[in-house]
């Protein structure tokens, strides 16, 4: 335990984390504001009652308020039993001006220093009871408004980064036992109970966690040695044979650490489905064919994390750059808006797999054509960054730096969407129907959520 301990404290230690200064604004709620606040930590204690079929949730949650006002926070399901700092509390859920999206906003207004906030709720989402027990993930997506941890668990928004921890029980299912695959240090405390802790780079968008009855899964577990010297434990596992799903990983990691520098997290977790794909910290579900792409974003999108909606665009450009195999071009005339929506945005615009892949290419042609290498500047880039939340600015700055280049216009033309670019979908609103669906990333079902269960 202490050893493992060790190792994620070595991962956070090299960090500066970014936070409350890269919130979006606040803006007018009740006689006051309603406020970002920051997270210090978070615990979570939740309930699975195989009898009943219920998930029942009790957090507490440690914020920092920086000035007066009505503290913002998330929860999709509906929270009960509110309290701030010991006393009963409403909670709304409300819009941001320009209706990007929805948050919670306690209706209480609070004195800028440290509060407690504590609350419960249940858990429909993505959860699924059988007669061998209970199976539930938290999975996610960045393409849809409100689509991160939020779905399942109180918690901040992109920008904030907190330690959290989950304790997670199956009730009434003696002789049932379960596994929890999370991407923190987890503990079986007995059977059917279970401890997670993860580290204090995680944002919303970071957390892996998949329940389910021991044996409803074929795992394949082995150990890669970094280029840093680690042992890198490895998990891949699969509802049938996980040999491909293993082989690919075995050739992605040396190649992705070989480019980019050692690999960013304390350990690979890799849930091998049918079809498509989606990123977290160390962690991945996925196809074969896109476990590169998505463990990938262990550096780019979940090792080095956006800080908001119009963030998102750069790490989907950046793993699809490399899915091209690292194209170089000459000639850029495409326009989008996909860093320039509203600043309460929460969601990566789809043209960046598309017109932000296509900028990168030319962006690496530029500095190609001043004897600069792009993938050397994303390995600094990163190394800079990591375990940091990220704006777009803040690409632009470094590229500007490594390849002696006024980039200014250039995102403001063709990233931004300024110079009379149309801003369509700039307040939230979603992409036309006609937008590819990348082949990596496509939009789920309900129901075919649940079938990954």
């Amino acid at each position: 335990m202490i050893r493992r301990l060790a190792s994620f404290a070595f991962l956070v230690s090299v960090s500066s984390f970014a936070g409350i200064d890269q919130a979006p604004p606040n803006f007018p709620y009740g006689n006051g504001d309603a406020v970002f606040v920051d997270f210090k930590s978070a615990s979570y204690h939740l309930v699975y009652d195989l009898a009943a079929q219920t998930v029942n949730v009790d957090s507490v949650i440690e914020f920092e308020a920086p000035v007066a006002g009505y503290p913002i926070f998330d929860l999709v399901p509906e929270p009960r039993n509110v309290r701030l700092d010991d006393r009963d509390a409403d909670v709304a859920e409300i819009a941001d001006p320009d209706h990007a999206s929805h948050f919670r906003v306690v209706r209480t207004s609070v004195s800028p220093g440290m509060h407690r906030l504590t609350l419960s709720h249940s858990i429909t989402t993505n959860v699924v009871f059988r007669s061998s027990g209970v199976a539930s993930a938290f999975w996610t997506t960045d393409l849809t408004d409100r689509r991160y941890l939020e779905q399942y668990l109180p918690t901040n928004f992109l920008f904030d980064q907190y330690p959290s921890s989950l304790r997670v029980e199956v009730v009434n299912a003696v002789g049932k036992p379960h596994v929890l695959r999370a991407n923190g240090i987890v503990t079986t405390v007995s059977e059917n109970i279970f401890q997670a802790e993860f580290p204090a780079y995680f944002s919303a968008s970071s957390l892996f966690f998949h329940l389910s009855p021991v044996g409803a899964f074929t795992s394949s577990t082995f150990i890669l040695k970094s280029v840093d010297g680690r042992d890198l434990p490895v998990e891949v596992y699969a509802a049938g044979d996980p040999t491909p799903w293993v082989n690919h990983v075995k050739s992605v990691i040396p190649e992705l650490e070989a480019d980019y520098g050692p690999f960013p997290h304390a350990k690979v977790i890799a849930y091998g489905v049918v079809s498509g794909g989606m990123e977290y910290s160390g962690a991945t579900m996925s196809s074969p064919t896109a476990l590169g792409h998505e463990l990938f974003h262990s550096y780019n999108a979940r090792g080095v994390m956006p800080a908001d909606g119009n963030s998102g665009w750069m790490d989907e450009a950046m793993s699809s750059w490399r899915d091209r195999n690292y194209p170089r071009r000459d000639v850029f005339t495409e326009k989008t808006d996909m860093a320039g929506h509203s600043p309460w945005f929460r969601k990566t615009d789809t043209d960046a797999y598309s017109i932000g892949t296509d900028f990168l290419e030319w962006m690496a042609g530029r500095m190609a054509a001043k004897g600069k290498d792009f993938k050397l500047f994303l390995r600094e880039y990163f190394r800079a960054h990591l375990y940091q939340t990220v704006v777009t600015e803040d690409l632009r700055t470094a590229m500007e730096i490594y390849g002696g280049l006024d980039l200014a216009a250039d995102f403001d033309r063709y990233i931004y969407g300024k110079s009379g670019v149309a801003q369509a979908g700039s307040c939230g609103g979603e992409k036309s129907e006609s937008v590819l669906e990348n082949p990596f990333h496509p939009r789920m079902t309900k129901q075919q959520l649940l079938d990954l269960l």
